[in-house]
């Protein structure tokens, strides 16, 4: 499936052609090994050439959530997960949501497919958080790029939407409960896992 894929998405120049394999691609993602999601050109393609292309932004998006969503405990891909985020949030994002954008006037009067790339956003700064935000925190050269996303994320989560609400209010009450773990000398557990203190 991946090598069909590679391929379409090499070649193809139809831009039907582009969403129902990066649409195919998604729903194959966590089946894929690895190796071939970061030891190949897959993530620089989603986020090159297909996340500045309109008509192919959304669905090369909700490709790069599920790879930010992988589980992966195994540090031989932190490296390609920074590169991932910084490529996201220095070079591509900006040329779409700078940092005056009002997010909640660009929502309520955007089209379904915005309103659609916010909540892919959302799901995007989320995910990545959850997973890998203490590698962004343990590295000095990313700490200003983990701010500027978790100030991404708060404009979002103002957006009038229960769902775009409840996926950042998820990740707000997930951060919280780290940090107060944190503070106190615990490590944080996992909601609804009673513990004995």
């Amino acid at each position: 499936v991946y090598v069909l894929c590679e391929y379409i998405l090499n070649e193809a120049t139809s831009v039907a052609l582009i969403r129902e394999t990066l649409g195919t691609l998604h729903k194959f993602l966590s089946w894929i090994p690895l190796g071939y999601i970061f030891e190949t050109h897959l993530i620089e393609m989603l986020l090159v050439k297909f996340f500045p292309m309109e008509g192919a932004r959304n669905l090369a998006l909700l490709c790069l959530v599920e790879i930010v969503s992988l589980e992966n405990k195994d540090a031989v891909f932190d490296a390609r997960y920074l590169e991932l985020y910084t490529t996201m949030l220095s070079q591509q994002l900006p040329a779409i949501l700078s940092s005056e954008t009002d997010i909640v006037a660009a929502y309520l009067s955007g089209s379904p497919a915005e309103r659609t790339f916010v909540q892919y956003l959302a799901l995007f700064f989320t995910g990545f958080f959850s997973e890998r935000r203490r590698l962004l925190e343990a590295n000095p050269e990313t700490a200003a790029l983990l701010i500027e996303g978790h100030m991404i994320l708060v404009r979002i989560t103002a957006v009038p939407d229960e769902k775009l609400f409840r996926i950042c209010v998820d990740y707000w009450h997930s951060l919280s409960r780290a940090l107060y773990a944190g503070s106190q000398g615990q490590s944080a557990v996992a909601p609804g896992v009673e513990t004995s203190n």
